[in-house]
């Protein structure tokens, strides 16, 4: 599941606002509310493929009125020298010097015409083919080019001795194989005409990997209820965004065809490959899932802990259950409303998220709980309805609002604080324009890992 390796940086103990992500994640991917509940969640090192390919590219130009007439000629079946220099009233030596050239362009093999040479003859432009040599990225799991906007900054990823050992890894298994790479030369289209493309219009096939390096890039792996088959996260450039400075948005690098199947289709947008491409994903998630049931046995007072302290005393760890999947549940029932804090607002924000079937993740940085997930439900009718509002807003609010600061501006600290007086304040929030003025600042993996 990991290996061994050293950390240039203390990567993996800084935060991960994984609800943040999970909330751009479903505003630009509506259709995974399908997807039933995150029942994983776990940071993930994920193999890319750094290429230098030679391709083949053609170019189009005006030919050059003798040039066209000499291979006019050869095109209609003249195929000596001496015939085409009596035609055309030419020296003979200059007609053999047009046809060198001609075969320099590639329109001549000995002295039949090319399938290039036909096209350039019947279109009358002059088609000439280069190789040039273009850098691009692929996924190590599928085969696949990364397109444009899914290509990572070499600057954030990691050759394989700098990656830290306590995040899981998956081993590359594919690097641009002569088979992968017939597949890609005969699909080559989809990688050439979008606002995505890697390649120029003009670029044909790839001919040859020159040179070819593994990194790793920071990563989630997520594993959905409804969903046959895990898969991963990576941090990419929004194309979509209208910032002067660029700004970055977690995508799936891929998903099964299964999984594609339950969603009803997948976004055009997400690349979507055979199920067997995630043997190892599935394999990986089930490690994790075996882990996590390890270490909650063996570190269940450190859980407990952990429960409490991170809810401020709120919640009562004794009352956590798990499911079969290792998540945890956690049934708050009457929490103390003595004053409004953050540890009671991550509560009911809590509360709030699993309501959208978004994990509460503050586990999700521990190395004894590596992939945890977490949610909070209640039978209070008054703090359900009051995260059934907090939930939509959270949602349909800008990425940086602070929902929490909002409502400080509108609750009475002098009096005594009630579900009742949250939902008035919560009210005044959506109503105001508090939110739309938050400044959205651009999403950055520094530190993650």
């Amino acid at each position: 599941m990991s290996k061994t390796g050293t950390s240039l940086s203390f990567v993996n103990k800084a935060p991960l606002h994984v609800e943040m992500i999970m909330k751009n994640f479903y505003r630009h991917y509506p259709q995974f509310f399908q997807a039933g509940k995150v029942e994983l969640c776990s940071k993930l090192f994920y193999p890319i493929a750094l290429l230098e390919l030679e391709v083949l590219e053609s170019a189009g130009e005006e030919f050059d009125t003798i040039e066209h007439a000499v291979l006019s000629l050869i095109y209609a079946g003249l195929n000596e020298p001496e015939q085409i220099c009596d035609v055309l009233g030419l020296p003979l030596n200059y007609t053999a010097q047009m046809i060198n050239i001609l075969r320099g362009y590639g329109h001549v093999a000995e002295m039949s015409i090319t399938e290039l040479g036909v096209k350039s003859v019947v279109e009358k432009v002059k088609y000439t083919k280069m190789h040039v040599r273009q850098k691009v990225q692929a996924d190590t799991l599928t085969g696949q080019l990364l397109k444009k906007e899914m290509v990572q900054r070499v600057q954030r990823m990691y050759a394989p001795d700098e990656t830290n050992e306590k995040i899981p890894h998956i081993a590359p298994l594919a690097y641009l194989s002569s088979e992968s790479l017939h597949q890609i030369n005969q699909v080559i289209s989809k990688y050439k005409y979008t606002e995505q493309a890697i390649f120029h219009t003009n670029a044909e096939r790839i001919e040859a990997v020159i040179q070819k390096e593994i990194r790793y890039t920071g990563a989630l792996l997520l594993k959905f209820t409804h969903l046959p088959h895990p898969f991963v996260l990576v941090q990419c450039q929004n194309g979509f965004s209208n910032r002067k400075s660029a700004s970055y948005e977690w995508r799936p690098i891929a998903i099964s065809q299964s999984s594609a199947h339950v969603l009803h289709g997948a976004n055009d947008e997400i690349e979507t490959v055979p199920d067997e491409c995630f043997a190892s994903l599935s394999q990986l998630a089930e490690d994790l899932r075996s882990s996590l049931n390890q270490s909650r046995e063996k570190n269940g007072r450190k859980l407990k802990t952990r429960i409490e302290k991170s809810f401020g005393g709120i919640v009562d760890a004794d009352k956590v259950s798990y499911d079969a999947a290792a998540a945890m549940h956690i049934n708050v029932e009457t929490p103390a409303l003595e004053k409004f804090n953050r540890e009671l607002f991550g509560l009911l924000e809590s509360v709030a998220l699993s309501q959208l079937n978004i994990p509460y993740m503050w586990l999700g940085s521990d190395d004894d709980f590596q992939g945890m997930v977490c949610y909070v439900k209640t039978e209070h009718e008054g703090i359900r309805q009051f995260s059934n509002q907090l939930a939509e807003l959270w949602i349909n609010s800008p990425q940086e609002s602070d929902i929490y600061n909002g409502l400080i501006s509108y609750v009475d600290f002098q009096s005594f604080i009630s579900i009742e007086k949250l939902q008035i304040a919560l009210d005044e929030v959506s109503a105001s324009n508090y939110l739309k003025h938050v400044k959205e600042l651009p999403v950055d993996a520094k530190g993650i890992y």
